[in-house]
């Protein structure tokens, strides 16, 4: 996973930002489906500095039934 974000790192921010934000928008449609997803995209956002988009995955993890989602909303709420 570091590899990955070494390699992010080096994407020009506002391309990076769209398609993060794609992939937020996907996980968030697939929602009870993409449970699994929630977690990592929740770290790399986090970890990559995208606040305001880590912030929607949280908001709509809270509302989640999955109870795995909604552990995301927690840990990083």
């Amino acid at each position: 996973m570091e590899h990955l974000r070494q390699l992010l790192a080096r994407v020009q921010p506002a391309t990076l930002e769209l398609h993060l934000s794609n992939i937020v928008s996907e996980t968030i449609e697939f929602g009870e489906g993409a449970w699994d997803r929630f977690r990592p995209l929740a770290e790399l956002l986090r970890d990559l500095g995208y606040t305001a988009l880590l912030t929607r995955l949280v908001d709509y993890a809270t509302q989640s039934g999955n109870v795995d989602i909604r552990e995301v909303a927690e840990d990083f709420g």
